[in-house]
């Protein structure tokens, strides 16, 4: 990897893999361990409190592939609005039946209405003009 400049894209993905797999996870994974063990108090270690290092953003590709992916993902109808937040992003949940169900319409209010505590825009109010 070091020198290497004639790569192209394809190449520059697959040496980031390489270079996460080979090198960057076993030395995460020494230092979650030496974490979880030195610095974790016991009763955490009972409850299965573990330190971890989430290098999965760095086998996605860049940011607009991923966002691209996920919005994809979610108009086909093959994830829900949580597993996109929470499995891709590392964003919370959405507590809400509707943003656990694939299925659910996308061109609804619904995002708004549970940001906003109910409140939608003032055209979409009933009995507004």
């Amino acid at each position: 990897m070091i020198g290497d400049d004639a790569g192209n894209a394809g190449n520059n993905e697959q040496d980031t893999r390489s270079f996460v797999n080979w090198a960057l996870r076993p030395l995460t994974r020494r230092i979650e361990q030496a974490i979880t063990v030195r610095l974790l108090p016991p009763d955490l270690r009972a409850q299965g409190v573990r330190a971890k290092f989430n290098l999965d953003s760095m086998l996605r590709g860049d940011a607009a592939t991923q966002w691209k992916n996920a919005v994809l993902a979610r108009t086909a109808s093959i994830m829900s609005v949580n597993e996109v937040r929470t499995g891709w992003f590392g964003l919370a949940r959405i507590d809400e039946d509707w943003a656990n169900d694939p299925r659910a319409a996308l061109n609804s209010n619904r995002a708004a209405d549970t940001a906003t505590g109910g409140e939608t825009a003032p055209q979409d109010k009933v009995g507004s003009k």
